[in-house]
Parts: structure tokens; sequence; C-alpha cells
């Protein structure tokens, strides 16, 4: 763990095996959680608002040696399964007790530039209020240090229900098994899959690096914001062009009114 400042903490784990088995001679996994007290945008790419309620995933996934079908194969590309669970809610059949998946749009791209949406995934409603949220820009970065021209896609598809399967050793070897016990069947548990990649990017075998960030947090999901500056220039960019269009117009009627009659009439 590592304190960054007096309101900025951070606990990152490192991994250089899966079950006992080897992602490589240079292969890891690592996950960062930062926690930050004051609200603002993250100083990492892609730039996330976040505030006290939130708290920055920092996903590392590089040089991992696939081993299934074959060693390494081609066209390879990395997912993870997102386990979804609503603690204060019971299973039902209502639209309230489901987790829910948006795509909100934005007109503005100036924290993360050519990006125009954000992901949000929303636990179920209980009492008329959102209880927590995944939130998420829908790109990820190729290289070792984030940049704008090694960017790919980040692609989420339908949340499905989850059945909870004591024999499945994923969820029984799980924190939330660990934390639920058998209470874990009584509650929502639904499931989602991410992945990473763009159409002719040449696969994960190119890089082979993804870095990816979510944030986490209680309550409604925060929505991106126009700084004042972003204003200022729009303003200042339509303003100047409207403002000497009505003093030409101004002008050139001024000068007609101006004139003598006995002009006006020769004119005619």
């Amino acid at each position: 763990m590592s304190i960054l400042s007096t309101s900025d903490v951070e606990l990152t784990f490192i991994s250089k095996k899966y079950k006992n088995h080897s992602l490589g001679p240079d292969g890891f996994f690592s996950m960062s959680i930062r926690a930050k007290e004051l609200d603002g945008y993250s100083e990492i790419l892609p730039y996330m608002l976040h505030n006290s309620n939130m708290t920055q995933i920092d996903i590392d996934f590089g040089k991992v040696q696939m081993n299934y079908p074959t060693e390494n194969p081609k066209n390879t590309r990395v997912a993870f399964t997102f386990t979804l669970v609503q603690g204060d809610e019971e299973k039902g059949s209502s639209d309230d007790t489901k987790m829910r998946f948006d795509r909100v749009a934005t007109l503005d791209d100036e924290h993360t530039p050519g990006v125009f949406s954000t992901i949000n995934v929303r636990t179920p409603i209980v009492g008329s209020y959102d209880q927590s949220f995944l939130q998420w820009k829908p790109i990820c970065y190729t290289g070792k240090i984030r940049d704008i021209t090694d960017s790919i896609d980040v692609n989420a598809y339908d949340i499905q229900q989850q059945q909870m399967n004591f024999s499945d050793m994923t969820l029984k070897n799980s924190l939330l098994r660990a934390y639920y016990g058998a209470h874990l069947d009584l509650l929502v548990l639904q499931s989602m899959n991410v992945s990473f990649g763009t159409k002719q990017d040449k696969f994960y075998n190119k890089t082979p690096h993804i870095s990816w960030t979510y944030m986490t947090g209680f309550g409604n999901p925060p929505e991106d914001y126009v700084s004042l500056m972003v204003i200022l220039v729009v303003s200042i960019g339509f303003g100047i062009p409207v403002l000497i269009i009505l003093v030409s117009s101004a002008f050139i009627i001024y000068k007609r009114l101006s004139k003598p009659r006995d002009e006006l009439l020769i004119g005619h």
C-alpha cells in the first residue's frame, strides 16, 4: 500500500501466477485500488471523473502466456467476467431487482479525446435510490505508458442471470462466497462480460499489454461536466462571428439611412 498524499491512497496487487500456473516468464496481472478524498478528474488516461464516494480500479494485463487451446494461439482476445451482487435486495422477477446497463452519450471529449460516451452498470433500486454502480469509458490502452495513439475499444455485453452453484470453483473460492456464504444464493446475482479489442488491431498478440480503468462507488454515477475553459472557447468561437455580422449589418443600415434623400432617389 502507498499513501500518495493526505487525500490519495493506493493499494496494488500483482500476480505472476494463476491457480499455481505461471503466467509466463514476464507475464503478470496487476490491480491497483485508489481512493481519493477530493472531487475531480483522475491524473491518468482516460481521466475519469471521481468523488469521495468512489474507488478507482486500474488493471494491467501484460505479456501473459496463453495456454489454451494451444500455447500463445493467434488471434487472441482478452475478456473479463464481472460477477455482480446486490447485498440489500433478494431475488425477484421485476425490473427493480435487476442490474441495469446504460451508455451515456456526451458532446464533449475534453478529458478523454475521441470518446463521446460513458458506460454505467447500476445495481437494483432500493427504496427509490440507486445503491452502487460501476462506471468506465469504452477505451483501454495497449502501451506500457498510456497514450491516445495506443488505445483500443472496450466492449461490454448484456447482463446475464448468474446461477449460484457451489461446485463452481470460481464462485466457491471468491470473496463473494467468503463474505455472503450460503446466503449468496438468495441475493441478486448476475454477471457480464467485458472484452478488449478493436477490429483490425491484430489482436492481443501484437502488443501484448492491456491497461484499463473503471470506477465503482455508491449512489448515482457522476456525469462529465463542461469546464469553464470549454465554455469560454465555444462562446468566443461563436460569439466573434455573430458580433462581426451584427456590427457589419448595423454599419450598412446606418450608411443607408444617413444618405441624403436626393442621393437615394438618384440611386433608384
